[in-house]
């Protein structure tokens, strides 16, 4: 079919152009079709397709066409201006039997700034479309891209599976709006009914209609889910990737094909992957995934690039309080401050109880929240007694409270992992106290943002899918929590919420875990947990907590603490191999450090 594209391209190019706003598709019911196969001007018939002129049952007229064989279909092409933004509304009647698909794809040329080339099968319009022994009209309506220039415009139609036997009916082509009348953006109606208002520094904008993230078809297997983020979040000049195996809860990746389909970007064998330009700034772009074996489609899902514009103030003040695990350690907290401050953001301040050594942060240092073997419910109960912690942050009093108590033979320790900083004691008991956290960390105030990242530590353990479900269930119980409490006392903060990172190679595993955990295992583990925790968040339905993604982007081949090791004793060869299972390295922490600037950016738009 790519072969017939090319030979129509030439001599399309020379016929009279024609308004995109003017379309007209003539004979777009086949009454001027004969059993001789007389074609009307524009129209494009593929030799090997078999197609009948049948008068019997048309859905519109006397004719329709039949095709019973081969997969191309026919086309029509014509020449037009103006089509850069321009909506085109494509549709067909179509019957047919025998589990037959139908397809409809658009053509079109665009202008690149090194060339001019056919944006081809970028639109499959509509494809795999199952049709029934009854006339039903399929439509459809795409916006070209605002890069579209004059020339061949072509829709070309399908039997998009090659079976069974297709009929095809009142086809038409006609445009919605052209450049000269754009037409909005759709937006669900129940966008209309005005949004609470939301006590938070970063503005909150209406959210586009939901894509569905995972599309389940006849092939794919109940273990198998996809994980594709609703919204992938970009910033110009900063590459930004969507790693395959980490968006498939699968055994094994390389058992698909994997095709993507995307105006933007560049397909490779491990993952998607594009650097937005600053004209890209604003814009959104809808990508498809689809996993394939020999069979057919096994599961598809799609989600919105989205590529962050200027924000509207540089210099007004930003404090970000990170609480999470040992991955916050990675050094992509370091990555975004360095980022922010570059990009112009000088009152970006992170704020926190403790630096990355374990100190009390002053004046101009990293700080953060960040306690490695913590889950959502040690920051809700962890403390442990000890009568020397980090600083001498622990008082007279509380040690007074112990010793009314009867505590004895308490440990000592500088590590300040014994205990949440959300908690202190009252009466001899922990209990949480967030307005005291804000007090330490920013003088009692929301800070304009709360990222959480956390998962890891909660899912960690389990090995049957019984135990599986119960620590997910105690982690989605104790999350919920803690946001409510962070919700009610920081109610001016913007709460992200972030995704669980996938970890690297069962190389790692083995070094670090030995036979206790394995890749395979934790994979199935933090993809259950990062559907859940999507979940939660939209059954939250709170504008100031949003699901911040970051599984989708840090490579889990290259970007994991690596060491050179003997291949095994008896052998003098070395390689690198992973020998930590869960924290990346310096340019891992870069990628995830991108994918949280990405969301700032976006959050701090005008």
């Amino acid at each position: 079919m790519k072969k017939l594209w090319i030979s129509l391209l030439a001599a399309a190019c020379f016929s009279p152009a024609m308004a995109i706003d003017k379309i007209a598709l003539p004979n777009g019911s086949f009454e001027e079709l004969n059993a001789q196969k007389k074609w009307p001007v524009n129209w494009k018939y593929k030799a090997q397709s078999k197609g009948e002129v049948l008068t019997a049952n048309a859905a519109d007229g006397q004719n329709f066409l039949r095709f019973p064989e081969d997969y191309g279909v026919l086309s029509f092409d014509l020449n037009v201006k103006n089509p850069a933004k321009a909506v085109v509304e494509v549709s067909a009647a179509v019957k047919g039997s025998g589990d037959c698909k139908f397809g409809m794809v658009l053509l079109y040329m665009i202008k690149t700034r090194h060339t001019v080339k056919p944006v081809l099968y970028t639109h499959r319009t509509i494809w795999d479309h199952a049709v029934t022994d009854k006339w039903q009209t399929v439509t459809k309506q795409v916006r070209l891209r605002e890069e579209a220039i004059d020339g061949p415009l072509y829709v070309a139609y399908y039997r998009s599976n090659r079976t069974g036997v297709l009929d095809l009916d009142k086809v038409s082509v006609k445009t919605i709006s052209s450049a000269a009348k754009p037409v909005a953006d759709p937006v669900p109606a129940a966008a209309a009914t005005p949004v609470p208002a939301v006590k938070t520094a970063a503005k909150t904008a209406v959210k586009l209609p939901a894509l569905p993230t995972e599309i389940r078809t006849k092939l794919t297997p109940a273990g198998l889910h996809m994980m594709l983020p609703e919204t992938v979040y970009t910033v110009p000049r900063f590459e930004t990737n969507i790693f395959f195996e980490n968006v498939v809860d699968t055994a094994n990746i390389n058992a698909y094909a994997i095709e993507v389909k995307c105006p933007v970007g560049k397909h490779y064998t491990n993952r998607w992957s594009w650097t937005p330009r600053p004209e890209d700034a604003g814009k959104t772009f809808e990508l498809e995934m689809r996993l394939i074996n020999d069979h057919g489609l096994v599961i598809s899902g799609k989600t919105r690039i989205f590529v962050a514009k200027e924000p509207a103030d540089c210099k007004k003040p930003i404090r970000l309080a990170l609480l999470g695990d040992s991955l916050l350690l990675c050094k992509y907290p370091e990555h975004l401050r360095e980022v922010m401050l570059k990009s112009g953001f000088v009152n970006y301040v992170p704020v926190g109880s403790y630096t990355p050594s374990g100190e009390i942060p002053k004046a101009g240092d990293m700080a953060h929240d960040a306690y490695g073997g913590f889950a959502w419910g040690d920051f809700l109960k962890r403390w442990k007694y000890s009568i020397h912690v980090v600083n001498g942050i622990q008082d007279k009093a509380e040690r007074e409270q112990m010793i009314a108590l009867g505590v004895i033979n308490v440990p000592k320790s500088d590590d300040y992992r014994m205990r949440s900083p959300l908690l202190r004691l009252e009466n001899g008991k922990p209990v949480l106290d967030i307005p005291m956290w804000l007090k330490r960390i920013n003088n009692g105030k929301s800070p304009e943002f709360i990222i959480v990242e956390l998962g890891g530590n909660d899912v960690f353990s389990a090995t049957t899918p019984k135990r599986l479900d119960e620590y997910v269930n105690a982690a989605m119980k104790n999350a919920r929590t803690l946001l409510a409490e962070l919700r009610k006392h920081a109610p001016e903060s913007m709460i992200g919420v972030t995704t669980g990172q996938v970890g690297c190679s069962q190389d790692g595993f083995g070094y670090n875990y030995d036979c206790r955990q394995s890749s395979y295992q934790y994979r199935r583990n933090i993809q259950r947990y990062n559907r859940e925790i999507t979940k939660l968040v939209k059954e939250l339905n709170d504008p100031a907590i949003e699901l911040v993604p970051i599984h989708h982007c840090i490579d889990s081949v290259n970007s994991y603490i690596k060491q050179s090791r003997p291949v095994h004793k008896r052998s003098k060869i070395s390689k690198p191999m992973d020998v930590n299972a869960l924290h990346p390295n310096l340019e891992g922490g870069y990628q995830v450090g991108d994918a949280i600037y990405a969301w700032l950016r976006k959050k701090l738009m005008p």
